[in-house]
């Protein structure tokens, strides 16, 4: 029988305390620990240091405000665990790096903008040889392919 290897995961969250804003409250940071590996990511969410109860990882009280913020935390938390047991299900092995990039949606997509683009323009051009498309309007769409990556290398700096 084959032994599957556990691995320890834990998602935790905690405040940036060395940077408040001008209002007075700190961001909410999220911690993904997997195998002693860390990865850090923001919430988006922020509160004012005192309403935040360390030992648990979540706002104290019982206000609207609390509430909602411990609600959006939950959230968060639970969408981890689903994407950390589907990347467990299907590749076997979890980084914490992994499980915050699917988080997050990077580099998420199998197929990119640019292979789909060049997938079109090859059907698109067998339909040019069958003679139902024109072939102008195939140069265009490949005018179109060559300015779309260009602006990806100059806006994002990757080549897709």
């Amino acid at each position: 029988m084959k032994k599957v290897k556990r691995s320890t995961f834990k998602v935790l969250f905690y405040l940036k305390k060395n940077a408040p804003k001008k209002n007075g409250k700190v961001a909410i940071m999220g911690r993904i620990t997997i195998d002693n590996q860390v990865a850090q990511f923001s919430t988006k969410l922020e509160i004012l240091p005192q309403k935040w109860d360390l030992k648990y990882g979540r706002v104290t009280g019982k206000t609207e405000e609390a509430t909602q913020l411990n609600r959006k935390l939950e959230e968060i938390r639970s969408r981890m665990v689903t994407h950390y047991e589907e990347l467990m299900k299907y590749e076997g092995v979890v980084t914490a790096q992994k499980l915050k990039a699917t988080f997050l949606g990077i580099g998420v997509m199998e197929d990119s903008l640019l292979k789909v683009y060049e997938k079109f323009k090859e059907d698109f051009a067998l339909m040019v040889e069958k003679g139902v498309r024109s072939y102008s309007t195939l140069n265009k769409y490949e005018n179109v392919y060559t300015h779309l990556s260009e602006f990806i290398q100059y806006k994002y700096h990757r080549s897709d």
